[in-house]
């Protein structure tokens, strides 16, 4: 996953994320950011994931904990 470093909004693919930035974010400041590759991250136990969804259902199922969000981590 990419994320934009402007708006937070999330990308399959590091193309897909600089197409937002140059569209969406067209000011001169936004042109000098880049997509930051992220992972979310099980609290509990440290695995990581490419989607918020995967990382939450494995919380419920593996550790029975329902979590609002898991820990977004730059790679």
């Amino acid at each position: 996953m990419y994320k934009c470093q402007i708006c937070n909004r999330l990308f399959y693919s590091t193309v897909d994320c600089q197409s937002h930035l140059e569209t969406k974010h067209s000011n001169s400041e936004s042109q000098s950011r880049a997509c930051l590759e992220v992972n979310f991250q099980c609290p509990t136990c440290g695995q990581l994931f490419g989607h918020q969804v995967d990382c939450k259902n494995h919380a419920l199922r593996e550790h029975g904990i329902q979590m609002q969000q898991c820990i977004e981590r730059p790679i």
